[in-house]
């Protein structure tokens, strides 16, 4: 367990988590699996999710989030944002595309525009 100290675009957080996710793609790997139905890849905006803890009600948060329901706040954390610092207590890894990036403190930026991606419809069968 850590506690965060979460700043999006200039406004502070403070939770205690078992985990804390940056996403921007949303993707789990998975066609059809994403972490949650708000994380787009052209939306600006960077996902900052908290897991709380490792108990049944964290579990069912997570699935009720995947599938668009909104989940238990005592559970799940959830912000937007174009710049994130997150500093925890203690540090915590960071991993970043699968690799190792060291400890928090860490600060990341969505730099609109810089990388292009193509997506397809998501009505598409």
């Amino acid at each position: 367990m850590a506690h965060y100290r979460i700043t999006v675009d200039g406004v502070v957080h403070e939770t205690d988590g078992k985990n804390c996710l940056i996403d921007n793609a949303g993707n789990l790997g998975m066609p059809g699996i994403s972490a949650s139905p708000l994380t787009s890849v052209n939306d600006g905006l960077l996902d900052v999710t908290v897991v709380r803890d490792n108990s049944i009600s964290s579990l069912i948060a997570i699935s009720d989030q995947m599938r668009g329901v909104e989940p238990n706040p005592d559970a799940l954390k959830h912000w937007q944002g174009r710049e994130i610092h997150i500093a925890s207590d203690p540090p915590q890894g960071i991993q970043g595309d699968g690799e190792v990036w060291g400890f928090t403190p860490i600060m990341v930026k969505v730099l609109p525009g810089v990388l292009p991606i193509m997506t397809l419809p998501t009505d598409r069968p």
